[in-house]
């Protein structure tokens, strides 16, 4: 990433005349990318952004850093490139994570973390197996040079360690999330949680009072519909849930 920040400051903020030769040469080559996008430290996904497009303007760059005499012999490193590649596959699919996560209720973003932790899985095995299904850029790569398999498997394997470290609340209290738009579909036998959280109430008599909950067909369908509305295209839904 340090090399790559490197090379589009060069083009993109030294000068605006580098620049603007730099968008001639995408042009004249027919490139699918008529500019590079600036990096900002500031933005996670501008890391993702600027990957894609340094990726796939790479040719075009080589040609106009060898104009200019820039000599960044990374470019040259076959491995180094193969990194590069699963760098930007990896981080498109960190975004798209991200992305899902904005304006959501805690219980969505419990739903995109185990449907990412799923996802971990998926490429572990599409590493190991040399497919690179869900990383397209190194599967390019692949079919030009050899690709490390191992090392790309320590990495994607290091990262679902790293997911599930930071993910450890979501599975401590996840059920608890999902108790909020479903305590009549919970079986406490099955599925219990830590009640400690609601030390501030009393629950002491909680499971007796669950079951009197679930017996009551006019709390059960409450819930019914507020799923029901939760399934629609709700702007509100933290809003509904508070109200039933």
């Amino acid at each position: 990433m340090e090399t790559v920040i490197k090379i589009v400051n060069f083009i993109v903020s030294r000068s605006s005349l580098i620049h603007r030769q730099f968008k001639f040469i995408l042009q004249e080559m027919e490139s699918a990318y008529t500019d590079l996008p600036l990096y900002s430290n500031a933005r996670w996904l501008s890391r993702g952004t600027v990957l894609n497009g340094f990726v796939s303007s790479l040719e075009e760059i080589k040609v106009f850093l060898d104009e200019k005499e820039q000599h960044f012999p990374e470019l040259d490193d076959d491995d180094w490139l193969c990194k590069l590649m699963f760098l930007a596959d990896t981080t498109k699919h960190l975004n798209d994570l991200r992305l899902k996560g904005q304006g959501q209720t805690v219980l969505e973003l419990l739903e995109h973390w185990k449907g990412f932790a799923s996802k971990l899985d998926i490429f572990c095995r599409d590493t190991t197996t040399n497919t690179y299904k869900y990383f397209p850029n190194v599967k390019a790569h692949s079919n030009r040079f050899t690709v490390n398999r191992d090392e790309l498997q320590k990495y994607v394997e290091a990262l679902k360690r790293e997911f599930d470290k930071r993910g450890q609340d979501f599975q401590i209290h996840g059920p608890i999330f999902s108790y909020f738009i479903k305590p009549d579909l919970i079986d406490l036998t099955t599925t219990p949680f830590d009640l400690s959280l609601f030390e501030w109430m009393d629950v002491d008599n909680f499971e007796m009072q669950h079951i009197e909950f679930k017996s009551s067909e006019l709390w059960t369908t409450k819930f019914i519909e507020l799923r029901k509305t939760l399934e629609g295209k709700c702007l509100e839904k933290s809003a509904a849930i508070l109200i039933c």
